[in-house]
């Protein structure tokens, strides 16, 4: 076997195992969920394991009451397998806050490694692009890069498109537009 099989091998066995022992950390701190924990566990397996040969995201959706745990517990997987900092989590349902997706979208597309990372895409009942009654579509929605990200893993993204955003908050405020 080549020098290259065998350091793959190797990694696959260190991450499968650092993936094992994170389900059962996270079974201990998290009481009356392992069912949940096994399949996003076996969900995100392959991804992490195998991440130099995905070519699109892979979408883990977990659905929920609020605050019933659901980003503590993929923070927490997070951190047990070292991606702490290649975690970005944008709240859909702030539009324009600095935790939402349009303020944060510089972190992401300015992050100079080319290394997996994780995207939580919290509150993402608020990335909708129709508004009832009529279903009409909405203008401008602050959050619709979100629907290519997940469709192919990138987003168009220039930087100039920000100093127009801004213009366009700007000339509004001032009531010109």
């Amino acid at each position: 076997m080549t020098n290259k099989m065998l350091a793959l091998q190797e990694t696959f066995k260190q991450k499968s195992a650092l993936l094992d022992q994170a389900q059962t950390l996270l079974k201990e701190e998290f009481v009356g969920i392992d069912n949940i924990i096994d399949e996003v566990i076996e969900h995100v397996r392959t991804w992490f394991i195998l991440s130099d040969f995905q070519e699109k995201p892979i979408i883990l959706n977990l659905w929920g009451l609020t605050g019933t745990g659901k980003t503590t517990l993929v923070n927490r997987l997070m951190a047990l397998i070292n991606y702490s900092q290649k975690t970005y989590r944008f709240d859909l349902g702030e539009k324009d806050s600095k935790s939402s997706f349009r303020s944060s979208i510089d972190d992401l597309c300015e992050n100079p490694d080319d290394a997996p990372l994780v995207i939580i895409l919290d509150e993402i009942q608020h990335a909708r692009t129709l508004k009832a009654p009529f279903r009409e579509e909405i203008e401008n929605d602050k959050n619709r890069l979100i629907w290519e990200l997940m469709d192919s893993g990138r987003i168009t993204y220039w930087d100039w498109k920000r100093g127009l955003w801004s213009l366009e908050t700007y000339t509004k405020s001032l009531g010109l537009l």
